[in-house]
């Protein structure tokens, strides 16, 4: 067996995953019932070996892969040892590197900014800003990416991509560096540059694992072992890939001499055929994987695997360095994480200046009409409420759904980085929240101001401010409730359905379409959950608290004398501005909470490969 000084030998031992985190015997009902996607898989995998798993789509060889990464949230059945010694999730993501599939990235940022970021938060926290960039240096020369430093991530090609995605994972030198279909999507030429690459790693005592989907010939001979997984997830073959052909051989299945000899043995396992041939496949497909069971290349897996648990258990000494590294403090997570949103903000500038100047063409379109109608008389009464509540009204919705893309669009980054413990879902949230907060006060600020001196509203600048406040604070409220969806849902779509009915809800006992001294008791309550009756109350109290006499004429059918029966006649009340800005800031404080504990529960119960 090879020691620690030898290198590191990942084994794994009759694996079996589902899709549900309960027992197999489990029953309540039909739709109840685990789904196993491994059955009894076993293999291993040594240092300076590059390791492909392989298999037909569907046949589970990302799930195995991120079984023996750790990461796979469902049940797991097995062991998975690191040099005959069970691995905890915490020793393995210090010790492993996880390129996904996808490249989970921020297009926003330079590669260079790409990898400060990574490397800041997750090298010890110990190591110098020199020592760290001249590892990012020694990294991107490495994979052959430094001439591209400066280019932001959406210019990157393809190959790119792939290299600056194990960039990151090699910045803290993992020994075991685990790669999901690293050649998905990749040229021919770009694909073998890849897997060149992976080889020249796994050459550096690595152990370097791949799931990887029918590669050319040359690719495919370029890995050393391959583990090749069938339909239900059972174990067809598990050796050298030079061995590969003369196996199937064996059972009878010659591979022609001009075919793909990975396309080949992916064929064989495939089961889509369709129609009654389908039934027939799945057949065969079993027969195969019984068959490795009985052949002697199995024999001689059981054997070494045999010899692994058997051996004396080695202690932990060889991970004891991983105890010493400090992982940086929530506050740098928290910098770093205000910096790359903020980067992300500043390089997204199209988007929210075409958006600032279509608000400003709806405040003046809102405004416009009341220019020169708001004079103090019994007409102006309406013109005044109808003013302040359609302002609002524009400011809480363009708010609320401005910020509904804010957490989807990087959600798979989210899921990666908290599932690797980049960052912590605390700060991210923090990080987010605090590079919007003020984005959203100052366009509303400027934005009611326009309404403000263009309708003639009286107090000047004092009075603007006055008549900002409420509507800052609706607006906060108003992202918040935002950043709740945006965080609770995975679909927009599904967010927008269930907002459509509480706005309208929330808009209807606003105060300007019902007089809320009216409603019955059973119902009165409804007001105090509505963002729009508290801004609207108090919008009305700064306009209407210092108006002590409204002219009445002999034509005016109904005549309130000062701003109090103004306000009285649509059931508010002058003494609650107090009482309107701490609804608001209730409501904002409950929604951040929500929306927090809703991102933690995503993290939780999502998978993050």
């Amino acid at each position: 067996m090879s020691t620690p000084q030898d290198g590191l030998v990942l084994s794994w031992h009759n694996l079996s995953i589902w899709t549900k985190p309960f027992p197999p015997s489990h029953k309540k009902n039909d739709s109840d019932q685990p789904i196993q996607l491994i059955k009894n898989v076993s293999g291993i995998s040594k240092s300076g070996e590059l390791c492909a798993i392989m298999s037909p789509s569907g046949a589970g060889k990302t799930t195995l892969l991120a079984a023996l990464n750790k990461r796979v949230k469902g049940l797991v059945q097995g062991e998975i040892l690191l040099n005959g010694c069970p691995i905890s999730r915490t020793v393995m993501s210090r010790i492993s590197g996880y390129v996904a599939q996808q490249d989970f990235l921020i297009e926003e940022l330079t590669v260079l900014e790409h990898l400060q970021f990574m490397a800041k938060l997750t090298m010890d926290r110990r190591t110098t800003w020199l020592e760290l960039n001249k590892t990012i240096t020694r990294v991107m020369e490495n994979l052959g990416i430094n001439h591209r430093r400066q280019v932001q991530i959406s210019g990157l090609s393809g190959g790119q991509r792939k290299r600056l995605a194990l960039a990151v994972q090699l910045l803290t030198e993992p020994q075991i560096l685990f790669c999901d279909e690293p050649t998905t999507g990749l040229d021919s030429y770009s694909a073998n540059n890849v897997v060149n690459l992976l080889k020249q790693l796994a050459c550096e005592s690595r152990i370097v694992i791949c799931a990887i989907h029918q590669p050319t010939s040359g690719v495919f001979e370029k890995f050393d072992t391959v583990s090749l997984l069938a339909h239900g997830g059972l174990l067809a073959y598990h050796g050298q890939v030079s061995k590969v052909l003369k196996h199937f051989a064996n059972m009878g299945l010659e591979c022609p001499a001009s075919y793909n000899s990975a396309e080949f043995v992916v064929s064989q396992l495939s089961t889509r055929s369709g129609g009654k041939e389908e039934h027939k496949r799945l057949e065969q497909v079993r027969v195969l994987a019984e068959s490795y069971k009985l052949s002697s290349d199995y024999d001689l897996l059981l054997t070494e695997l045999e010899s692994i648990k058997s051996a004396e258990t080695v202690s932990d000494i060889t991970f004891q360095h991983i105890n010493t590294i400090k992982k940086v403090l929530p506050s740098t997570e928290f910098v770093w994480l205000f910096w790359r949103s903020y980067l992300k903000v500043i390089r997204s500038y199209q988007t929210y200046v075409l958006r600032f100047f279509i608000y400003v063409l709806i405040m003046l379109m809102v405004s416009t009409p009341y220019y020169g109608a708001l004079k103090i008389d019994q007409t102006g009464i309406q013109n005044v409420q109808g003013l302040l509540y359609v302002t609002m009204t524009e400011i809480i919705f363009g708010s609320a759904y401005g910020v509904l893309f804010t957490f989807p669009e990087e959600i798979p980054v989210f899921l990666r980085d908290v599932g690797d413990c980049v960052y912590s879902p605390g700060t991210y949230y923090l990080a987010k929240l605090l590079v919007m907060l003020p984005r959203i006060m100052m366009e509303t600020f400027f934005y009611t101001s326009i309404v403000f001196w263009i309708a003639e509203l009286s107090g000047g600048f004092m009075g603007s401010v006055t008549f900002s406040l409420p509507v800052i604070a609706s607006a906060a409220t108003a992202s918040a409730y935002g950043c709740f969806l945006s965080a609770t849902f995975e679909s927009i779509n599904t967010a927008s359905l269930l907002s459509v009915p509480v706005d309208f809800i929330g808009s209807s006992f606003g105060g300007l379409f019902i007089q809320l001294r009216s409603l019955p008791s059973y119902m009165s309550w409804i007001k105090y959950i509505s963002m729009f009756f508290y801004t609207f109350e108090a919008l009305s109290i700064s306009q209407w608290k210092s108006v002590t006499s409204i002219p009445c004429t002999k034509v005016d059918d109904v005549c309130y004398m000062d701003g109090e029966q103004v306000l009285s006649s649509y059931g508010l009340d002058k003494d609650n501005i107090r009482l309107d800005f701490y609804g608001l800031a209730t409501m904002f404080t409950v929604f951040h909470i929500l929306g927090f504990f809703s991102l933690i529960k995503r993290s939780k119960e999502t998978a993050t490969y």
